[in-house]
């Protein structure tokens, strides 16, 4: 099984399970080099081999995470678990590597929508640290490559949105009272109109599993980038805090009642479909933020969002999972199970 760095740092995260984990990408192009879905195969494995010199030359304890060449179910994997842009996988021929420094906490994306990507990640709340953090790594890339960037404009990028820094920071955030009290769409109404978005992180799911990222770059130094989203991230957490209130307050007996019977279920089921597993990890998540449950099982329950997807799921089966489970409620059921009744 391919181990996870975010997994990692959820596990790290303070017990409230809310703000869990500050991820950054600052993106690099190299100065006259198209980008890939212009370019053609020659010149992305030009573009390849510029940046895997600088890689093997200037920071060589980094170790891969997946290239081009990997299988699709392992791909699909590491998407579905935010270790890689899903859309690399989807790339068909392109040449490209990710890359990450022992523990997980930085690494680099060669020939991702950017040239270069350095991403960074921490528990918790600190988009200020996990930009610094790549200061070494951003003055390297600057001094041995030739990068593309404006006079005026700043560091010119594959998204027009992001050209000046070149940084997007986002903070993984768990919101599920905030779902349930059907308030998430007016704060994402908000936060867009502030220039920023609020998007979940798993594609074609209603789930309370959350980003909050900025969605421009420009006029704006890194710094300053990191220092609104903090600010923004903290008033989303209240916001949060503020909505479980409420929904106690409105229906605190229905609500524990709720929580009670999805801690017995999540214990003692043989099947359990994936829509319904968010439920109730939403659900055991506020019992454990309201004390009804202990705080681990907030915790716990977001690393479930990622431990019982479908692609973890179809990796832990094997080559039997297609034939013997399609529709995988029995093997989520049993990995629930096994997890929820570990505490």
């Amino acid at each position: 099984m391919i181990p996870s760095s975010l997994l990692s740092r959820i596990r790290e995260a303070p017990e409230d399970a809310v703000l869990l984990c500050t991820r950054i990408r600052l993106g690099r192009s190299l100065e006259g080099r198209k980008w890939w879905e212009r370019d053609t195969l020659e010149g992305q494995d030009e573009t390849c081999r510029i940046l895997d010199e600088f890689r093997r030359t200037h920071l060589p304890d980094l170790e891969p995470i997946a290239d081009a060449s990997f299988e699709a179910d392992d791909l699909a994997l590491l998407g579905e678990r935010l270790e890689i842009n899903p859309a690399l996988r989807t790339r068909s021929g392109a040449c490209w590597s990710a890359w990450a420094e022992p523990g997980g906490a930085r690494g680099m994306t060669v020939n991702d929508e950017d040239h270069l990507r350095f991403w960074a990640q921490c528990s918790g709340l600190d988009p200020l640290g996990c930009v610094e953090s790549l200061s070494d790594w951003e003055a390297l890339a600057r001094t041995r490559l030739t990068l593309a960037r404006d006079p005026q404009w700043g560091w010119r990028t594959w998204n027009p949105a992001l050209v000046g820094t070149g940084l997007q920071v986002g903070q993984l955030m768990f919101l599920p009272a905030l779902r349930w009290t059907r308030r998430l769409g007016e704060t994402q109404a908000a936060l867009d109109a502030m220039g920023f978005v609020l998007s979940p992180v798993m594609e074609d799911e209603d789930t309370a599993l959350v980003a909050l990222a900025n969605r421009m770059a420009l006029g704006l130094t890194e710094s300053e980038i990191a220092q609104r989203l903090g600010d923004l991230a903290v008033r989303v957490a209240q916001e949060e805090e503020r909505a479980l209130n409420d929904l106690v307050q409105a229906q605190e007996a229905e609500l524990r009642d709720a929580v009670l019977r999805s801690n017995a279920l999540l214990g003692s089921v043989a099947l359990l479909s994936r829509p319904e597993l968010l439920r109730r990890l939403e659900l055991c998540a506020m019992g454990g933020r309201m004390g009804w449950l202990g705080n681990i099982h907030a915790r716990l329950a977001v690393q479930l969002h990622f431990m019982c997807g479908d692609a973890h799921l179809t990796a832990m089966a094997g080559p039997v999972a297609k034939e013997a489970h399609q529709k995988l409620d029995d093997l989520r059921a049993s990995a629930v199970v096994k997890a929820w009744t570990s505490l």
